[in-house]
């Protein structure tokens, strides 16, 4: 098999574009998914709103979503969450787990800190905090359990917080938008990659905690 590299690119940015070559594809497959399970809903479509007041919601009519700057990923090794009010978190398997501590922070970490490739996270049915889940690059698979632990996260700073269980959202960053006339910290979800029941473990946050 070869592969053609663009000679005006290094060579981490030929490897980088590749990577999202191939990540357009699995997306591709995703949002098939996600359209078809929408539509065979009664009265539902192929859009989805998540953040309160609507949160996971089907929602009509086209979508009015800023685009967001793919391809050029934060820097990792960066901190580029400094100054934004988060807390951090590490998993079992090493990785960074990001989770705002109100509206703008959320909002902060979706278009400041994340990279396109990283996992977004959000309870579904209503409010709740963002959390973000860090990769280092779109081709890095995620065990589990660390997806698990975020979403756990993501729950226990919602309004399902004081529940035994909940369901919460996964995405990747890239299909998180915030539309014209949204309030801080409110998204809308073009793909949901899945939803995912966890128990709430309240000994987590500070097992977990970094700051």
């Amino acid at each position: 098999m070869t592969l053609a590299l663009d000679p005006r690119l290094t060579i981490i940015q030929n490897m980088n574009r590749l990577f999202d070559r191939a990540a357009k594809g699995r997306r591709g497959l995703a949002v098939v998914a996600a359209r078809r399970a929408a539509l065979s809903e009664p009265g539902g479509t192929a859009d989805s709103r998540a953040g309160w007041p609507h949160a996971a919601r089907p929602i009509g009519g086209p979508s009015n979503a800023s685009p967001r700057k793919t391809g050029t990923a934060p820097p990792r090794a960066g901190e580029s969450f400094r100054g934004i009010p988060a807390h951090v978190y590490t998993t079992d398997d090493g990785l960074t787990v990001l989770r705002g501590k109100n509206a703008k922070a959320n909002e902060d970490l979706l278009r400041k800190a994340a990279s396109p490739f990283d996992y977004w996270f959000h309870v579904r049915g209503g409010p709740g905090s963002h959390v973000i889940l860090r990769r280092d690059h779109p081709g890095q698979e995620v065990p589990r359990q660390s997806l698990l632990q975020a979403a756990t996260l993501a729950a226990l700073a919602s309004f399902k917080s004081e529940d035994s269980r909940a369901e919460v959202l996964m995405a990747q960053v890239r299909d998180v938008r915030r539309s014209k006339g949204f309030a801080p910290g409110q998204v809308r979800v073009e793909a949901v990659m899945e939803t995912l029941s966890v128990t709430l473990d309240r000994t987590l946050e500070n097992r977990l905690r970094r700051s």
